[in-house]
């Protein structure tokens, strides 16, 4: 079997189609930030066992080769998005985009709740193509009209699903309640460390520093971590990298901390964020509402000690990661927690399951889940081309 290379560069090398698999199409409508690493890293380590093609927006920058892709015009911006899914021409390419892979199975990965997913759910049912949905969130997150609107817009694409894929099985019976008919497949949510372990720079050292790294958005409790920053140590500082609003009341609590806050509000760079990571002592994620993050392994890969809120997976990942949780809005229990973590010192890093770890996994999904005698027809055209 051929291996998948990495470049120089972190491009992915895609080998030869293996045949007497499953051909794939993933669907990533949204495919920025860390939903554009999970679909890097998904597609790094299932590329050299099946024949995969992805679909994304025209905005998508990252690291899968351009001959494995097909685009689609989505929006640069929520608001470019939403006069986007109103466009013809990009549920067109959508479905087109179908028409040219002959999948096997398709893979609505991120975006289940765009508009352009209803197009590419039916287009699929018409041709007789198996849909699997990738169901990160059950309920959206309070406090985000679009996701809200998201939430409304997908329903049509679940009822219209063979098998929703879910990242934890502690949301199965949500899940269920939003699609009793299809079969539920959980595999858990794969590491994204490699990405940024691979910028880390010897002699950086451990600071007396607690750090917030993700979008902000309200419902991730920064007024409560700033709260909890108020009852610490003046040696203690913070730091908040991210894009996203900062609420006005925040931005006047950080801006009394003075020097103990470092605001780094703008989408951070691999390196940057390994450079944090090495300079953090925890990782704070006190969340007022999660299902399931790629941070805490981020964070625990890198030796940072964390402190969450028990909500979602947090409640069995975090302390698997050696963490601790407490109530979620507590600030006095989060202040608590961070000083024994300060206090405890750095620990050895702790590795999670990797997609290349759990790509066979996913190769048993998408058999499971393809046109009956996918095999045959594979093994056919193989005869044919030879």
């Amino acid at each position: 079997m051929t291996a998948t290379r990495r470049q120089d560069d972190g491009t992915v090398q895609v080998p030869a189609a293996i045949g007497g698999e499953p051909r794939v199409l993933i669907a990533a409508f949204s495919a920025r930030y860390a939903l554009g690493q999970l679909l890097d890293e998904m597609f790094g380590a299932l590329c050299r066992r099946l024949d995969c093609r992805v679909l994304v927006p025209t905005n998508y920058a990252g690291r899968i080769p351009e001959r494995s892709l097909y685009r689609a015009p989505c929006g640069v911006s929520k608001i470019g998005g939403i006069l986007a899914s109103i466009n013809p021409v990009a549920h067109w390419k959508v479905v087109a985009a179908l028409l040219r892979a002959k999948p096997d199975v398709v893979h609505i990965l991120t975006g289940e709740g765009y508009l352009w997913a209803i197009s590419l759910v039916v287009a699929a049912r018409l041709a007789g193509t198996p849909v699997v949905v990738t169901l990160h969130d059950p309920d959206p997150h309070p406090g985000n009209v679009f996701e809200r609107l998201n939430a409304i817009v997908r329903r049509p694409v679940l009822a219209l699903t063979g098998t929703v894929h879910l990242l934890a099985s502690r949301h199965l019976e949500r899940a269920k309640t939003m699609a009793g008919h299809a079969r539920f497949v959980v595999t858990p949510h794969g590491s994204l460390a490699g990405q940024f372990l691979r910028h880390r720079k010897c002699g950086v050292k451990r600071e007396e520093l607690v750090l917030f790294f993700g979008r902000i958005q309200q419902y991730k409790g920064i007024d409560v971590l700033l709260q909890a920053m108020q009852m610490l140590p003046a040696t203690t500082r913070l730091a908040i990298a991210g894009p996203g609003v900062i609420e006005v009341r925040d931005q006047q609590v950080a801006d009394a901390l003075g020097e103990r806050v470092e605001l780094h509000n703008k989408y951070l760079d691999d390196q940057e964020v390994a450079g944090l990571m090495q300079r953090a002592s925890v990782v704070a994620l006190p969340y007022r509402h999660v299902t399931q993050s790629s941070v805490p392994a981020i964070a625990a890969a890198f030796g940072c000690r964390l402190v969450a809120t028990g909500l979602g997976n947090f409640v069995e990942e975090i302390p698997r990661l050696g963490g601790v949780v407490v109530d979620p809005g507590d600030a006095s229990a989060l202040a608590a927690a961070l000083r024994q973590a300060v206090a405890a010192g750095p620990v050895a890093g702790t590795n999670s399951p990797t997609f290349d770890d759990l790509s066979p996994l996913f190769v048993t999904l998408y058999r499971s889940s393809a046109k009956p005698g996918f095999d045959l027809r594979h093994t056919a055209e193989q005869g044919l081309s030879r």
